[in-house]
């Protein structure tokens, strides 16, 4: 009898019914104790047809058993009766609690309770190995958050998918009807928003979860169709519709695709034909929904009215609102406030007219009253639509609330807001999001690449290559932007034997690309000669073979062009190039000087890094400070000191010529050092250019009209090249932010990114650290607090911070790197000739500058000291030393007599010195009319030197001495200098 009942309860799990109440039957009339419970088993399983033999089974049981008479009041439809009396049965085996339990949990939904029934559904899952109870539950917490009241939709979502997967792994086990439970769960899924896991569950192993016999079953293959339509990609869709030979699915696919891209009209004969060819209820709610969609005539819904009556009253409202009048405005609003259907079709109706603001309050307060983080989302996107991103991102963040940390919309959430961040420039909080989403998906390349191009515009390219090898090697790049960046990290960080086939590899995939193809190329051989790699002979010549197919394709590219070479003259044909960039360069510095513009203008007109041209003096030296303006320097630097202050790339220049210990204390002294992203990224432009430690250059001759070659020791490129690193690495320690779009400059554009520094110090009215005065001056002209490094030393050196003996050794270090106008102090000199060994360098050039020379007579005490050396070192240092000194003493002067004076005082000086002979004479000639340069009319002072000289020597020695004396000094003198000279004896009177 045992075994009878077993095997009855056994084909009843495996949903084999007709066979369970046989056996049932058979165990009742062989005397299956309790007689009264076993009937009733068998009368759940007798199929719908035969009502009356199940109702006349459960008469006679229903006094014998409880579990019969609750199932006599069901038969009944008295729902309350029967709760009441299946309440009270208590139950002996843990099957029986969870029928028990499940009777209930069905009884309270039918009851409309539904809330209830879900609480008995979920009692009856929890009943170790109760599939059909978890199962139930499922499919109750699917109809709750689809149609119910429930405090968090996706939550009911997430644990109807968890249930119907422990049922689906009950039912594995003892190989049961496994395909229901998936079903089930691809619907939680989908609805949850979480179709890639849905995929995953009806697609076979190892690619998904699916086993081979439910992927064959024709339940699991529908499914997948209908969500491959739902998903868009109806040509897979059709095609398994095709197979499956269902007329329905065939329908519905085709209904789906026409909604929303044809007229309302096309898409409701299509759901009606789907309608047509529905096989069963579930067929005909598909339908039915579809229909009400796009406004199509409905059929009569009374008797899915009676089980689903919510669900019939949306249908029919929908319906009306999308009906004769094709949806208007005034049906959508009418019903958008009760229904989810309307409220996303009036927000897809503001968004088409441009109402995005109206949309996104439809949306917002649809999300609330349905729960629905989805929603939220949807308005965060109008909210950015409608240009108001802070409101579009207080939405997705309350998207991310609503929808906790299972929600599947979490990675389109974050990368909206990384969207947002990215347009505004805030590339901390766009990395943050990147991070995230990378979190989120790791095999996404969206999200990876997101993370990479942000850590690039954020200067972080350590970062940026970590992030593109999370496995060692690069991620592919996925289009055309994506190869920029990815080529520029692997010149620069790929040190393996891979990068040159690689990097050729990855460029054949935009053949016809020139700007792309010479970037490539060039990249390539920038990498080559940066990280100094070797390589095969066999990449060489695939290199090679790319570089000259390139050329011959492209022949005019300005991104990379083969040039001819002649043997005879190698330099000839970079003539053309090479004396229009000299004039282009020399006009463009002639008209800076002019207008007095700051030399961020030099980085903008040749479109350099701005820190390459300050390391490089672009305009030949560093004014970087002006006596005029230093009292409000020092007032701005003390004022800043201890406090925030915005450091220029020309201030980082100055600090990494000094001594380490004296830049950390300049630098420590304020609260924070701010810098520009913008600034940080020029830095390493320049940075990648100077670490290449180039010894020569090709520049153009106009006095020779031909190219030239320029060269420079090994050891400058090398001090470049550190300086370079310095200024990356004390702009990488400051506080970055991002600043693309300028607040006080609203009309620069990118060429003009060396102006970010002084807008974010003007916009957030914080001091400016600056080492060009021109820039100081329109710093100041805006209102901001600006002051430079000298002013910031001569502070503290004023407040006994630092010592004279400092003080003297930075001035120094900056007058041997030609920073001027720091006016004279003998000893600061003294110790910058010594660094530059007397040479007439830096400390030379300081005196061309009318600053220098605010005590003239300790100032020419200096120059004959320097000139007294160089006389013993030869002609080019003494014509070096007196040229400057001469041309100084020409801009200190306002008038042609005056500078004149000057000259003839700087000469007869000389000419006294013990140092003079006929060797020396020229250079210092040269030197003097070197004055006469920068102003045309001043007399040149020879003659009247000379005649003086002759007076002194014939008032002393006589004519006859002072005549061989003097044409011995000018032996080796010009032609006309001896002619001027011989003139000054043959024409001299006592």
């Amino acid at each position: 009898m045992e075994v009878i009942c077993w095997l009855a309860e056994l084909a009843s799990d495996y949903s084999q019914n007709p066979t369970a109440a046989r056996l049932f039957g058979i165990a009742v009339e062989r005397g299956a104790y309790p007689a009264g419970y076993w009937k009733a088993r068998q009368a759940m399983c007798l199929p719908e047809d035969a009502s009356a033999d199940a109702g006349e089974i459960l008469v006679g049981a229903a006094r014998e058993h409880t579990l019969a008479q609750g199932l006599l009041f069901v038969h009944r439809e008295d729902w309350d009766q029967a709760i009441d009396v299946l309440s009270a049965w208590l139950t002996s085996s843990h099957a029986d609690e969870a029928m028990r339990l499940q009777l209930l949990a069905r009884l309270h939904a039918r009851a409309g309770d539904i809330n209830r029934g879900v609480k008995f559904a979920l009692a009856a899952a929890d009943i170790e190995g109760a599939s059909g109870s978890a199962l139930y539950a499922a499919e109750l917490l699917l109809y709750r958050a689809r149609y119910g009241e429930t405090v968090n939709r996706l939550a009911d979502t997430e644990r109807a998918a968890a249930l119907a997967i422990k049922a689906r792994n009950v039912r594995r086990s003892w190989h049961g009807d496994s395909v229901a439970a998936i079903l089930v769960a691809v619907k939680a899924y989908v609805l949850g928003g979480k179709v890639a896991q849905a995929r995953t569950l009806i697609e076979q192993q190892p690619d998904g979860d699916a086993w081979p016999q439910e992927v064959t079953d024709p339940r699991l293959r529908r499914e997948q169709a209908e969500l491959l339509a739902a998903t868009g990609e109806y040509d897979r869709a059709r095609a398994l519709a095709a197979e499956l030979d269902i007329p329905f699915v065939v329908a519905e696919i085709e209904a789906v695709e026409l909604t929303g891209t044809a007229e309302n009209a096309v898409a409701a004969a299509a759901w009606q034909s789907a309608l047509a060819a529905a096989e069963s209820s579930a067929d005909f709610l598909v339908a039915v929904r579809g229909l009400a969609q796009v406004g199509g005539e409905l059929p009569d819904l009374a008797e899915v009215e009676q089980e689903h009556p919510e669900l019939v009253r949306e249908i029919r409202t929908v319906q009306r609102a999308m009906g004769a009048q094709g949806g208007t405005i005034e049906a959508l609003r009418a019903g958008a406030t009760d229904y989810f259907a309307l409220a996303v079709l009036l927000a897809e109706r503001y968004g088409q007219d441009g109402e995005h603001l109206l949309a996104a309050e439809v949306l917002q307060e649809a999300a609330y009253r349905w729960n629905d983080p989805g929603l939220m989302l949807t308005s965060a996107r109008h909210l950015r639509a409608a240009g108001d991103p802070e409101a579009a991102k207080r939405a997705a963040e309350r998207a991310l609330t609503m929808g906790g940390a299972e929600w599947a919309g979490q990675f389109d959430t974050r990368a909206l807001i990384f969207e947002i961040h990215t347009d505004e420039g805030s590339w901390d909080l766009a990395i943050e999001q990147a991070r995230n989403l990378v979190t989120l998906d790791p095999d996404a390349a969206n999200a990876r690449w997101a993370l990479v191009h942000a850590l690039v515009r954020r200067g972080d390219s350590d970062g940026a290559w970590n992030a593109l090898t999370p496995d060692g090697d690069p991620v592919a790049p996925r289009d055309r932007h994506d190869a920029m960046t990815w080529i520029g990290l692997l010149a620069r960080r790929d040190t393996s034997t891979q990068f040159v086939p690689r990097a050729l590899s990855t460029m054949a995939r935009w053949p016809d690309d020139e700007q792309l193809l010479g970037v490539f190329i060039a990249q390539i051989f920038f990498g080559l000669r940066q990280q100094e790699l070797s390589t095969t002979d066999e990449d060489i010549a695939a290199l090679h073979t790319a570089m000259f197919d390139y050329t011959e394709r492209f022949p005019e590219s300005t991104v990379f062009r083969r040039m001819p070479v002649s043997e005879d003259d190698p330099l000839g044909s970079l003539a053309p190039d090479l004396r229009a960039r000299y004039e282009s360069l020399s006009e463009a510095i002639e008209e800076l000087d002019k207008a007095k513009l700051p030399l961020g203008m030099l980085a903008t007109v040749f479109d350099s890094s701005y820190t390459e041209a300050s390391l490089k003096r672009g305009t030949g030296f560093v004014n970087a400070h002006a006596p005029a303006g230093e009292m409000h320097g020092r007032a701005a630097a003390a004022a800043a000191w201890n406090k925030v202050a915005v450091i220029d790339v020309t201030a980082a220049h100055t600090l990494a010529l000094l001594d380490p210990h004296l830049r950390s204390q300049l630098i420590s002294g304020f609260a924070q050092l701010r810098a520009t992203d913008e600034t940080y990224r020029d830095a390493v432009r320049g940075q990648e250019s100077l670490g290449l430690r180039s010894t020569m250059s090709t520049g153009w001759d106009p006095d020779a009209g031909r190219p030239t070659v320029t060269v420079i020791e090994q050891s400058v490129a090398d001090s470049l090249a550190e300086q370079a690193t310095t200024v990356c690495s004390i702009l990488h320690q400051a506080a970055r932010r991002p600043w693309t779009r300028f607040t006080t400059f609203p009309d620069a554009d990118r060429k003009f990114e060396w102006l970010s520094s002084l807008d974010m110090a003007a916009a957030e009215h914080i001091p400016f650290w600056c080492d060009d005065h021109r820039l100081r001056l329109i710093a100041a002209g805006m209102g901001v607090a600006t002051f430079g490094t000298v002013d910031l030393i001569r502070h503290l050196q004023t407040q006994g911070q630092i010592s004279r003996e400092i003080r003297a050794a930075a001035e120094a270090v900056l007058l041997t790197n030609y920073f001027t106008d720091l006016g004279f102090d003998r000893a600061t000199f003294d110790l910058a000739a010594a660094m530059d060994g007397r040479v007439p360098r830096g400390v030379a050039f300081a005196l061309t500058r009318p600053a220098t020379w605010t005590h003239p007579a300790a100032v020419i005490d200096f120059v004959l000291a320097m000139l007294a050396h160089a006389a013993t070192a030869g002609p080019d240092q003494v014509e070096g030393w007196v040229s400057a000194t001469a041309i100084g003493l020409v801009r200190i002067t306002t008038d042609d007599g005056s500078a004149g004076a000057n000259l003839r005082v700087l000469l007869s000086r000389c000419m006294a010195e013990p140092w003079m002979n006929a060797d020396r004479l020229p250079a210092v000639l040269r030197g003097v009319r070197a004055g006469i340069a920068e102003r045309r009319l001043v007399t040149d002072p020879f003659e009247a030197v000379a005649t003086s000289v002759y007076r002194n020597l014939v008032t002393g020695h006589g004519h006859a001495f002072a005549m061989s004396m003097m044409m011995a000094l000018v032996a080796l003198s010009s032609e006309s200098d001896k002619a001027t000279t011989s003139r000054v004896v043959l024409t001299y009177r006592d």
